[in-house]
C-alpha cells in the first residue's frame, strides 16, 4: 500500500470516524498515519515481529469500511463505559 492512497482513504472517512469531532483523537489518528507511513508494516527484521511474515498483507490494498449507524465516541463517553478490573 503506498502512502498517497493511505492519505487519501483516511481523508476521505475521517469525518465519520467516531470522535471526529475530538481535537485529541484527529491528532491521534494523524500521528499514527505518519508513524505508519514512515514505518510501513513491520517485518522479520524486527525481534517482535520475527515469526510473523506481513508481507502477504502488505501487498494488499486495503479500503476503509464506510461508516455505520455507531454512535458518537467521545472520550467522555469512552471513559464512562470502559470497565475496570
Amino acid at each position: 500500500m503506498n502512502a498517497n492512497f493511505l492519505t487519501e482513504e483516511f481523508s476521505r472517512v475521517r469525518a465519520g470516524l467516531p470522535g471526529a469531532k475530538s481535537a485529541q483523537y484527529d491528532l491521534n489518528r494523524d500521528t499514527s498515519l505518519r508513524k505508519f507511513i514512515k514505518q510501513g508494516f513491520p517485518t522479520t527484521d524486527m525481534e517482535e515481529w520475527r515469526y510473523t511474515n506481513m508481507e502477504p498483507v502488505s501487498q494488499n490494498t486495503f479500503r476503509l469500511a464506510e461508516r455505520t449507524q455507531l454512535p458518537d465516541w467521545t472520550p467522555q463517553r469512552v471513559a464512562e463505559t470502559v470497565m475496570c478490573g
